[in-house]
């Protein structure tokens, strides 16, 4: 099985921050680079932000930038609320998570915006609703000694003012019991629907227990199902989705829950699903929720089969109907934890077609660590660090699944990459 190089990967990984403008003279000594677009890159334990204006080409550095934040922390995951504001958050081994948010100005010059911000339970899934950062963490002891979510809504409207939530998640599919014993849900994924309401992919399991850092599912009772909730701003439950096409919809790494699902252009929901446990008889799949719908659709596609017979980890919406898919390394393998998933596919949902990128971009083998990549203008740009080179944007053409060697940053890596508007 695929023996994990992947460091620096979206959420759990190890966060950088890639540097500062793309100039060839940006490694001058006090030189400041301005740009819509944020880098983190890390150097030894810090984090250093910077917004540069290209991520195409040149070569951006951490030394002598004068623009550049310097955190002494590894964040673990990046957030972005639109193109207002990126939100960095550290996983801190299960004791309270701390984060921070970022913006530009009018002239491109990045800094901090609201207040840094603390979750005393930590975090195991995280994404972005409406003018919120959601950081959530399951299997955790609610006040009614029940089960469940404690969630952080994170208000980037407000200076990063946190509100807790609760979401009881005992018998959420039906009341189904193991040895008397009702499942619990761990959740992953936060996709807002745009109406006020989001959608969340739930792993239910006997009893979902709080694992050092962050949430641990159990012995999962059925992994021959997929369930989803959507849910208000409040958590509660507004309507459930089950299907049994394909497995839970959730990726994993360490304690990390990494969503598989996501929207297209049109607002139709994907709910992909990686067969990350090894006891289902579905393989890697997705389905649909079409805009506005109430139930999944007929679409299915065994995307396991498509690959030549791999599973895979993670999503992201490119442009249209494409998607950017994280496949493990190694066909029919039994998963864990942390197995390597360093290799790379396009598929377009109406057509299904698949294609693996390839062309221009590292070899699976070579791969030691990514970062959180963003969809723009209907390319994929990906941070990257090889074996033999420092860490390299790539930018994916969904078109063709081709991909071509951007911007270089002299850092140690990088762990995320966003748009930001003023």
């Amino acid at each position: 099985m695929r023996k994990k190089k992947y460091s620096v990967v979206l959420a759990l990984a190890i966060a950088f921050l890639t540097a500062t403008g793309c100039s060839d003279d940006s490694n001058s000594s006090g030189a400041s680079t301005k740009g819509n677009y944020f880098v983190a890159a890390t150097q030894g334990d810090f984090t250093y932000m910077l917004s540069v204006e290209d991520l195409e080409s040149g070569t951006a550095s951490i030394v002598g930038n004068a623009g550049a934040i310097e955190e002494p922390y590894a964040f673990t995951a990046f957030v972005s609320n639109g193109t207002r504001s990126v939100t960095a958050m550290q996983y801190r081994q299960g004791d309270p998570s701390i984060g921070m948010s970022y913006n530009i100005n009018a002239d491109g010059v990045l800094s901090k915006t609201g207040n840094e911000f603390q979750l005393e339970k930590g975090y195991g899934t995280w994404g972005s609703f409406g003018n919120y950062i959601v950081a959530a963490r399951s299997g955790q002891t609610l006040q009614d000694n029940s089960t469940g979510v404690i969630a952080y809504l994170i208000d980037q409207e407000n200076g990063n003012a946190v509100t807790t939530k609760y979401l009881h998640t005992e018998g959420l599919n039906g009341g189904i019991t193991y040895d008397g014993v009702q499942e619990n849900a761990t959740i992953s994924g936060i996709v807002d629907r745009g109406n006020g309401t989001f959608l969340t992919a739930g792993v239910f399991s006997h009893g979902v227990t709080s694992g050092t850092g962050g949430s641990t599912t159990a012995t999962v009772g059925n992994p021959d199902e997929c369930w989803v909730f959507e849910l208000d701003r409040d958590f509660n439950v507004v309507r459930s989705f089950q299907d049994d096409r394909i497995s839970y919809s959730a990726g994993r790494y360490r304690s990390a829950y990494y969503s598989q699902i996501d929207r297209d252009a049109s607002d139709n929901v994907y709910v992909f699903s990686g067969a990350y446990d090894n006891t289902s008889t579905k393989n890697a799949g997705v389905i649909r929720i079409p805009a506005g719908g109430t139930d999944f659709d007929s679409y299915y596609w065994d995307l396991e089969t498509a690959s030549g017979g791999y599973r895979f980890r993670k999503v992201w919406h490119i442009a249209d109907d494409s998607f950017l898919i994280e496949f493990y390394n190694e066909q029919y393998e039994t998963i864990n934890v942390s197995s390597a998933a360093t290799q790379y596919a396009v598929v377009k949902m109406g057509s299904k077609d698949f294609k693996w990128v390839t062309t221009g971009f590292p070899a699976k083998a070579n791969i030691v660590g990514t970062g959180w990549p963003f969809a723009y203008n209907g390319k994929m740009y990906f941070p990257v660090t090889t074996d033999s080179a420092q860490p390299t944007v790539y930018v994916i053409d969904p078109v063709t699944a081709t991909a071509k060697a951007g911007l270089v940053i002299q850092a140690d890596g990088v762990s995320a990459l966003a748009r930001l508007s003023y």
